[in-house]
């Protein structure tokens, strides 16, 4: 729109350094969201690192959301499973690793509870020792297990529980 020379018109414009910072900032928005599903709080930091205003940051975080581009909670769902799938974890594992990365304790929760198929923390558990458990010399099975689960957040009863349908499998904890 062009402003007529009194100076007059019937939208205000920003400066065009602030239309050139904005069409900047989108830019290093799109091409850093182009890589995989991020999180509002990942896009914001990554932004503010790259110098963007705080000020143009909001306004554009609302435009991502609002067009799709942005959305903590297919961030969540997209995160899950993978995180199914090439590294599994407790419940309480995957809660806090999507907490570190900005998504809302309900929105991860609400994730987590429709998760297909359903998250299941023993069965997580059991998994990830079929696939390991062999691998291992017969006499450092259960000590890896148990390091193994306890790095991935698993408690005391997913790791007896898993423990023992491993030993009931094999007739023996070796």
């Amino acid at each position: 729109m062009s402003r007529p020379a009194d100076g007059g018109g019937d939208l205000p414009r920003d400066p065009p350094e602030r239309d050139e910072r904005a069409a900047l900032l989108r830019r290093d928005a799109l091409r850093f969201l182009r890589v995989r599903e991020r999180t509002r709080r990942e896009v914001r930091e990554h932004l503010a690192r790259r110098g963007h205003p705080a000020a143009l940051i909001r306004q554009a975080l609302e435009e991502l959301r609002e067009a799709g581009f942005v959305d903590d909670r297919r961030f969540a769902e997209v995160y899950l499973r993978d995180r199914r799938r090439l590294r599994p974890m407790s419940r309480a594992a995957a809660l806090r690793e999507l907490a570190g990365r900005g998504v809302a304790r309900a929105v991860a929760a609400e994730a987590l509870d429709e998760a297909d198929p359903p998250w299941d923390d023993l069965e997580l558990a059991e998994g990830l020792l079929a696939r390991r458990w062999a691998r291992w010399p017969a006499d450092q099975r259960r000590a890896r297990a148990v390091r193994l689960l306890r790095g991935r957040g698993f408690g005391a009863a997913a790791i007896r529980a898993a423990l023992a349908a491993r030993a009931g499998e094999e007739g023996s904890w070796a």
